[in-house]
């Protein structure tokens, strides 16, 4: 029994020394454990009616297509009811960390803002709307798989082919 009590404190003292990995200095000596590097992560901005009219397009007032961006952008209209929309969240979000820089990624919640929902003719939700920097916004309806989603980017608001 003792030998196996001196056998359980062993291995758990292995597993903790072994877990407190240290940096080693070049005389040798132990110092502060490595920094895990973090990169800071970028997620798609929920937008209001009135941030919306700032960012985008003021919908009160405007009588055609005029982009107040600089930078392509994409709106997921979602619900937080909805389970597509539910599914599509990370996928969103995790492009937008990924295209951070390149396009600005919005989501609006249409139970909250039903004037955007409104003014789109949204229906049917998830619905995303694709704005190049230059030119007409283009739309598509319903759960769109991650590679799919990266292609319509790329072609659409990146113009890659």
């Amino acid at each position: 029994k003792n030998m196996r009590n001196i056998l359980l404190i062993l291995s758990v003292f292995i597993a903790l020394t072994g877990c407190a990995q240290t940096k080693t200095s070049e005389q040798g000596k132990a110092t502060q454990p490595a920094a895990v590097e973090k990169k800071a992560t970028v997620k798609a901005t929920e937008l209001t009616t009135d941030q919306f009219c700032k960012k985008i397009l003021d919908i009160k007032t405007a009588k055609t297509w005029e982009y107040k961006g600089t930078k392509p952008a994409i709106i997921d209209f979602h619900a937080p009811w909805c389970g597509p929309c539910r599914k599509m969240g990370p996928i969103f979000d995790k492009l937008a960390n990924e295209y951070a820089g390149q396009v600005d990624f919005y989501k609006v919640n249409i139970d909250n803002e039903q004037q955007l929902a409104q003014y789109f003719g949204i229906s049917s939700i998830p619905a995303l709307l694709f704005i190049p920097a230059k030119g007409e916004p283009q739309g598509a309806m319903g759960l769109i798989p991650e590679e799919n989603l990266k292609q319509a980017i790329d072609s659409l608001l990146l113009k890659k082919k």
